[in-house]
């Protein structure tokens, strides 16, 4: 539960910002937004520890998962699902 809170004050700093205004935060802002990913990393890392998981590892997996799902050659500059561009 600690982990949906955390990433949601994350997003709190975004929700009224438009897509430009989020990729230029003034440095408080920026700031703020590092306090509450440092907040979300460590919830992250302490439920990973507590369930015996390597954080890392898994990150790690998991980028290689969605390599084989989102395969470059035919996902690059498509906003769609893998099983949409598989069958097409």
């Amino acid at each position: 539960m600690n982990l949906q809170i955390e990433a949601a004050e994350v997003a709190e700093h975004f929700v009224w910002l438009t897509e430009a205004q989020s990729h230029q935060l003034t440095p408080t802002q920026k700031q703020n937004v590092a306090d509450e990913l440092g907040d979300v990393f460590l919830t992250l890392l302490s439920l990973s520890d507590k369930i015996g998981v390597d954080l890392i590892a898994a990150c790690l997996q998991k980028i290689e998962k969605i390599k084989q799902k989102y395969p470059v050659a035919l996902s690059k500059g498509k906003a769609i699902k893998y099983t949409e561009f598989q069958t097409s």
